[in-house]
């Protein structure tokens, strides 16, 4: 671009100041040229030597300046910077009507730190020369700038008006990145959003593409659409560099210093293996396949990269302290910006923070330098009590040392509750079946009316891990309810349904999600679980579920799990006069000499005593017996496997907690397993 430039002003129109003889001008052109071939072959020295030959003839020869001004600011550094600014303001005061005087000067002061200057010149260039899209690249690189330091629309929408016309010149993606950008930060994600896609399928660059796909990422996090998040983060991420994917993984903002410390401390094995939980602990829906806590952490890792870099002086937003505070916690909750008045009162942010405590946590970021990096205040002589008190660093280690990151989590419009019940049974090939049972409430439930019914939906999502963290088994349904429309809203009435899911015996984590489809209400829990090994050989009784009506396959005498419609009783609670339903498995049964098995079955439901010494005083007074009923059945069959349902009648026992404990025997071995349930009767 220098090159070709530099050849748009023929030697032949050359104009020097002040009358000059015709050797004097066939020096002067010689001098240049001679300048203008060292230049390009980038031996400065030697241009230099032929450029002082040129001004020596005519010291407002405007294209010797130029070019000496755009070496100076090649060569950079402070003072050649001050010398480049001098050689370039000499070259327009020569031909003021030159864009590229006018853009290289702007370059120059820029980079000076001169921004108001440099914006004027940028205005210049563009005044003279609308079809070059390069001042309009200056002008919104320095009003994002100012809209970046001020948090200030105004200079934003500057920006994206000054991007939108270099876009248009240049059709360069990465104006529309900056376009984009500028829409981001002024909280007009649509429009953000349509821009980089204009700009992805433009890109070519893989630094270009790469920072489309993060902003576009963090967009979808802001507008709660995590699963294109997860796919706009996983294209940006393809075209990133290792460690330009490390610095985004970085964790050292989201553990305490002894964590992080102690993880740094590990082997690169255990560091993956302690990585996979700890992302997997803050997950706040482990039964989706993306982990939304750490779209979020890539969403802020975006914005403090966007928002708190300093290019020119080569600094991370997201090493510096705003970045490191708003990727642990997010936008404060509220910021202000302050000017200041001298060097003892420097340019300062406040950040707010209103959800660690009673009071507010507030920290100050000045600019010390006057460089544009917002730092904590360092502390002076001048420095009061109350002024260490509220020493933002301080305040920041103790915050981080008690809550080293911060998430709130909203799956959806509100809340949901329900209720869940796991049982376990003996599985196929080592593994143990984890049925999980579920009741709504029909109030937590939207329904529409038809008539006399009314329909509600739910989408039920489950999971269980590993302690590695890794997937054992999940599920996904949809599944449909429809009652009376008068039991609509009758939260004594509840939907009732169940799942499966398999795994090996172990201590594993469970995670189920309900979302009600049309209200958009939401309810999520986690919880440990260690699944039985029913494989011992010895004789083994499932879990019994407990139920209001089991209905089985007519006309069947033999019969699956899965054929059996159960309506489940959740909280274990009866009224005296309706009976109780069981299911259980019995397992491991070993056969006779004739090929079949011998059990028996001890059904004993025994009232509790009371626990407490008044109740228990007062059952003593009163001669109060415990009610105990046992019932025992015998079978035996060719399967070493057997289901059964029974039906409790609990209509002479009065109001109690009550203990129902099942006892297996095999009658060929002796061997007795149990289990048990506690029953509340009420009338």
């Amino acid at each position: 671009m220098v090159k070709i430039l530099l050849m748009a002003f023929p030697l032949a129109l050359l104009c020097c100041s002040g009358p000059m003889t015709g050797g004097q001008k066939t020096m002067l052109n010689d001098n240049y040229a001679t300048a203008l071939s060292f230049f390009e072959a980038g031996s400065f020295d030697s241009t230099l030597v032929y450029l002082d030959k040129c001004l020596e003839l005519d010291r407002d020869f405007a294209q010797a300046n130029y070019l000496l001004g755009k070496i100076y600011l090649q060569k950079d550094g402070i003072y050649n910077r001050r010398l480049s600014a001098l050689s370039l303001k000499e070259a327009v005061k020569a031909d003021r009507g030159n864009p590229e005087y006018h853009y290289s000067l702007g370059l120059t002061l820029e980079k000076q730190t001169f921004y108001l200057n440099a914006l004027d010149e940028y205005r210049e260039a563009a005044r003279f020369d609308s079809t070059d899209p390069r001042p309009f690249v200056g002008i919104s690189r320095l009003y994002e700038r100012m809209g970046l330091r001020y948090d200030d629309d105004k200079y934003f929408q500057r920006s994206l008006e000054a991007s939108a016309r270099a876009a248009i010149l240049s059709d360069d993606p990465a104006q529309f990145y900056r376009q984009a950008a500028a829409l981001y930060q002024m909280g007009k994600y649509d429009s953000s959003s349509k821009v980089l896609s204009l700009a992805i399928a433009k890109a070519e660059s893989a630094i270009i593409s790469a920072s489309c796909w993060l902003l576009l990422g963090a967009v979808q996090v802001l507008e709660r659409r995590f699963d294109s998040a997860h796919f706009c983060f996983e294209r940006g991420r393809e075209q990133m560099s290792e460690l330009s994917r490390d610095e985004m993984d970085d964790m050292s903002y989201l553990m305490t210093a002894e964590q992080y410390k102690a993880y740094l401390n590990e082997g690169p094995i255990a560091q993956g293996r302690t990585a996979r939980f700890f992302w997997g602990q803050i997950d706040p829906d482990p039964t989706t396949q993306i982990n939304e806590r750490r779209l979020e952490h890539y969403a802020r890792f975006v914005h403090a990269q966007a928002t708190f870099s300093l290019p020119e002086k080569k600094i991370d937003g997201w090493k510096t302290k705003r970045g490191e505070l708003y990727i642990r916690y997010g936008a404060p909750s509220e910021q202000e910006f302050s000017l200041g008045v001298g060097p003892s009162d420097p340019p300062r942010w406040t950040w707010t923070y209103d959800r660690f405590g009673a009071q507010p946590t507030i920290f100050y970021f000045e600019d010390t330098f006057l460089n544009g990096d917002f730092n904590f205040p360092f502390p002076n002589s001048n420095w009061t009590a109350d002024d260490f008190a509220r020493d933002p660093s301080r305040l920041a280690y103790e915050l981080g040392s008690a809550i080293p990151q911060d998430f709130a989590f909203s799956p959806g419009s509100g809340p949901l509750e329900f209720d869940y019940m796991p049982r376990q049974f003996k599985g196929h090939g080592g593994k143990t079946d984890l049925e999980i049972f579920v009741a709504i409430a029909n109030n937590q439930l939207r329904f529409t009316r038809d008539g006399e019914y009314a329909t509600a939906a739910v989408s039920w999502r489950q999971v269980l891990r590993y302690p590695s963290w890794q997937v054992a088994d999940s599920a996904t349904a949809i599944r449909t309810y429809s009652i009376r429309a008068s039991q609509a809203e009758n939260p004594d009435y509840s939907m009732s349904s169940r799942m499966k899911l398999t795994g090996l015996p172990d201590s594993l984590l469970f995670s189920i999600s309900i979302r009600d489809t049309l209200s958009d209400h939401v309810g999520i829990s986690t919880n440990g679980i260690r699944l039985r090994n029913f494989y011992s050989g010895q004789v083994e009784v499932s879990d019994i579920v407990l139920a209001r009506r089991i209905d089985q396959p007519p006309g069947e005498l033999s019969f699956r799990r899965e054929q059996l419609s159960i309506l489940s009783s959740l909280d274990n609670r009866y009224f005296v006069g309706e009976p109780i339903w069981l299911y259980f498995e019995i397992y491991n049964l070993e056969l006779g000499p004739d090929g079949k098995t011998s059990y028996s079955i001890k059904q004993v439901i025994s009232e509790k005593r009371t626990r407490n010494l008044l109740g228990a005083f007062k059952d003593a007074v009163t001669g109060k017996d415990l009610h105990e009923v046992t019932t025992t059945y015998e079978g035996g069959s060719v399967n070493t496997y057997e289901n059964r349902v029974l039906r409790v009648d609990v209509s002479e026992f009065r109001e109690g907690v009550y203990t129902l404990a099942i006892e297996i025997e095999d009658l060929l071995t002796g061997r007795i397993a149990t289990t048990s349930e506690e029953i509340v009767i009420y009338r």
